[in-house]
């Protein structure tokens, strides 16, 4: 595996090339929206259960998990020398990754998670605040089961098409970054400023 801080800056860059083409529709907004449910998922889940059962998966990988941006990302090509696992699954919110995470995170036991997920959130309703509880307690459920793995946050990234929601997603990338400082562990990989013009747009 090559250094954190080779990976870091591959990921950075590999990020910005997948995600910076990307924008997503905007989603209905409602005031103080609830997680959707999760089970609607359930079938992706199966499959990728399915896969597992006929095909090794690497050992000490980089797991990407997350939403579209990651389900999309073709991060066997990004990243040919470093054993990856994606396991995206397309308009998950971060509440969906913590409901599935005893299936598609815990058992890989991956030495770096790579998570990308919180602009469907703001985007259904859910306050920067939020975002960053759900995020907490990903973090939590999984340093109590792998204590050693590293989690990178990517970070939500600007869109045309989601453009109205900026300003709630730049406050809770800000409230992420801030809740990573002060443990090796966690690192905050932030792309906006190189998505964004000198204008700020």
């Amino acid at each position: 595996m090559k250094s954190t801080r080779a990976w870091r800056r591959g990921i950075l860059a590999a990020s910005i090339m997948a995600t910076g083409v990307i924008c997503w529709p905007a989603a209905s907004r409602a005031a103080d929206a609830p997680s959707p449910d999760p089970q609607r998922f359930e079938k992706a889940i199966q499959t990728f259960e399915a896969w597992d059962r006929k095909n090794a998966t690497p050992r000490d990988a980089i797991l990407f998990v997350g939403s579209s941006s990651i389900r999309m990302w073709q991060t066997a090509v990004s990243f040919p020398n470093w054993p990856v696992i994606n396991r995206g699954f397309g308009g998950s919110h971060i509440s969906d990754c913590v409901y599935y995470m005893d299936r598609i995170v815990i058992p890989y036991r991956p030495r770096v998670i790579v998570f990308y997920a919180g602009d469907n959130d703001i985007a259904a309703g859910k306050s920067p605040e939020r975002v960053l509880e759900d995020y907490k307690t990903f973090v939590k459920r999984t340093l109590e089961a792998l204590p050693d793995t590293h989690i990178a946050f990517l970070s939500i990234k600007p869109s045309v098409l989601r453009w109205e929601f900026w300003p709630a997603m730049d406050k809770a990338n800000e409230l992420i970054r801030k809740f990573t400082e002060g443990d090796d562990r966690l690192t905050f990989i932030d792309i906006g400023p190189t998505l964004l013009g000198d204008d700020g747009k």
